[in-house]
């Protein structure tokens, strides 16, 4: 019998409420250490990192951290921590810190005074490799875990370095590096060279840009030593897809490929990403492939030149941060799935067979929403320009209510706008579903996991091919009687906050409203202002910003501000650095002038994303206020303060 309520969408009671979502634990980071007998991952509370151990054996697990909060800050952060034998070493504003895994008490090993990353503890465990980054150049550094010397400066001729890597030899490293104008995944090179250790000044012989030796050209990502020291392993897009290589060092010659339309990483965004690791044989290679939005566990046999799947982890659609136990092959990683929220999660991995044994270790929320309440995303494909674009959509669910025709529609715009949507699980997804909006997840073109190609389309075209993306998806969905053609709303942050404000200048009267979270709004000012990381991207998304300074203002904002008119609630923090206030301040400043119904809340302290608790539930209470005044049943154009 059907006990549902007929109400119209968009005004469902929902169980997920504002200050649930703000109470969930984030996952960043887990690694095991090198005896593989203690797990320690890394929790992110109300925007405070604090690091978790269990040691294996127990049943329980406890914080290792209380007094610091554990963040590194090099570009957009990441590579936080590492863990080596009985000890964890980790970065802290700029300053780095060991700690013994069975101690409260931390150690202050270091304070190079600038942002740093991605600590990197010796095999033998006597030294820490580390990214060190100016305003000008990045660094690789190296101290030694007593805390005698002076931090030595090893590698000094990129722009930017991440994932140094040790040979078991404790005598060669590996790392990428890359230059201005680049990011990592548009050309980068994996760089190795013999460390010449010594008690007073250590340094690097030859450096050696494998890339180049290779004849290899495109982006690059986490060079890895096999147990034995034999081979080099990284991933790299030479053919038009991150795939996983291997080089013989002796021979310094590739001698596998795991070639295929997939993608075995990530864009690098962040420092300390991994998505590969060595069995302790050196013979197989744990690694994640993602293709369609969902991830997998595979196993590459480099004897067998053979890769398998691990089957077990099918209930996950999403695994990242891949960390493997070598005395015994279990695996570690972050996991979730659409119903799934995200999840520590072990994986034994018998020998002979990719069937495993999956343990959950760590849940970052209660999990108490009913499965009635979710749904698995339909994985969607349609003609956009001369492109085929992609989203995923998911339909209005909330068991206690119904209601006929097509629903409101929520177009998600992510944004990078090299990132992407996968099917894994989204609380913010969630919080609109259950309340009766339809949400599209959209992959626009220059989205990555889709390959080289699809993700170069956005060449010269930002500002154009995206927002024609999203009006495209939202025709898409119309035409299918899956969304009401009044009711559509477009929503997104930084690059796709961006696509937002211009969705709503190129189409008035389409959406009915817009959801900017510190979206650019002047092109111009982001290719003078922004931070080092992305300075140069706007040359590859839009030109040469002299050359082409017309089309950066035709393509800002900022410039046709007065041709928004429907309702916007634009979100933005103080202390952002990438997309500072000053772009949304000309936004509102705008829609204020002209009476256009607008919401525009700024949150002190916080910066490119919110971090704090109770941020993330204000936002959410705004952004629900705002949709049932302008989208649902009863909308009004009433302005809103």
């Amino acid at each position: 019998m059907d006990n549902s309520t007929r109400q119209p969408f968009g005004t469902w009671k929902s169980p997920l409420e504002p200050h649930l979502l703000a109470s969930d634990v984030g996952l960043q980071d887990v690694q095991w250490n090198s005896d593989g007998n203690a797990l320690v991952w890394l929790e992110s509370r109300s925007g405070t990192g604090v690091l978790v151990c269990r040691q294996r054996g127990t049943a329980g697990h406890r914080d290792l951290t209380r007094n610091l909060s554990v963040r590194a800050q090099v570009g957009y952060g990441g590579g936080d921590f590492a863990v080596s034998q009985e000890i964890v070493y980790f970065v802290s504003g700029q300053e780095i810190y060991c700690q013994a895994l069975d101690s409260t008490h931390s150690r202050l090993l270091a304070n190079p005074g600038v942002a740093i990353a991605a600590p990197t503890p010796s095999p033998d465990g006597r030294w820490l490799l580390f990214v060190a980054s100016t305003s000008k150049k990045d660094s690789i550094r190296l101290i030694d875990t007593d805390g005698q010397l002076e931090p030595a400066t090893l590698v000094t001729e990129s722009d930017f370095c991440m994932q140094p890597a040790w040979n078991p030899d404790n005598q060669h490293i590996a790392w990428v590096s890359w230059n201005h104008p680049n990011m990592p995944w548009q050309e980068s090179s994996v760089c190795l060279s013999q460390l010449l250790l010594s008690s007073t000044k250590p340094r690097v012989g030859e450096i050696i840009t494998l890339n180049s030796l290779l004849g290899i050209s495109g982006g690059s990502f986490q060079p890895c030593f096999s147990p034995d020291g034999k081979y080099l392993s990284f991933v790299s897009d030479r053919q038009g897809w991150f795939n996983l290589q291997v080089l013989d060092l002796a021979r310094m010659q590739i001698v596998a490929k795991v070639e295929e339309p997939a993608e075995h990483a990530p864009p690098a965004w962040i420092q300390g990403m991994r998505s590969h690791a060595w069995a302790a044989d050196s013979i197989r290679i744990y690694f994640l492939r993602s293709q369609a939005g969902t991830t997998q566990l595979a196993i590459f046999d480099l004897e067998k030149q053979s890769v398998s799947i691990v089957t077990k982890l099918d209930q996950y659609s999403t695994l990242r941060q891949l960390s493997l136990s070598t005395p015994d092959n279990t695996v570690a990683l972050i996991a979730s799935s659409y119903n799934s929220p995200p999840r520590i999660v072990t994986v034994k991995c018998p020998r002979d067979t990719p069937k495993a044994v999956v343990t959950v270790e760590r849940r970052s929320s209660s999990e108490l929403m009913r499965s009635d309440f979710q749904h698995e995303p339909e994985y969607l494909s349609w003609g956009s320009g001369a492109s085929v674009c992609y989203g995923l959509y998911y339909r209005p669910r909330n068991p206690e209510f119904q209601w006929d025709g097509p629903p409101p529609v929520i177009i998600k715009v992510h944004g990078g706008p090299t990132s992407e949507y996968s099917a894994g699980f989204d609380s913010d997804t969630l919080f609109f579903t259950t309340r009766g909006y339809a949400v599209l997840a959209l992959n626009y073109r220059g989205s990555s996991g889709y390959g080289r190609i699809y993700r170069d389309s956005l060449q010269g075209k930002w500002g154009l091919s995206d927002v024609e993306d999203t009006r495209s998806a939202a025709d898409y969905l119309v035409n299918q009687g899956q969304a009401d053609t009044e009711r559509v709303v477009v929503m997104g942050g930084s690059a796709g906050g961006f696509t937002v404000l211009n969705s709503l200048i190129h189409y008035p009267g389409f959406y009915r409203a817009g959801i900017c979270r510190y979206g650019v709004s002047d092109l111009l000012a982001l290719a003078r202002e922004t931070h080092k990381f992305e300075a140069y991207y706007p040359l590859f998304l839009v030109g040469d910003p002299k050359e082409d300074e017309k089309r950066y203002r035709d393509r800002s904002p900022a410039s046709h501000a007065h041709r928004i008119l429907d309702p916007l609630a634009i979100f933005q923090g103080t202390e952002d650095k990438v997309v500072p206030k000053t772009h949304s301040d000309a936004i509102a400043d705008s829609l204020s002038s002209r009476g256009v119904p607008h919401v525009y809340k700024v949150f002190e302290d916080e910066g490119h994303g919110w971090r704090r608790a109770e941020t993330v539930e204000e936002y959410y209470q705004i952004v629900d206020t705002f949709l049932r005044r302008f989208v649902g049943p009863d909308r009004t154009t009433q302005q809103t303060k």
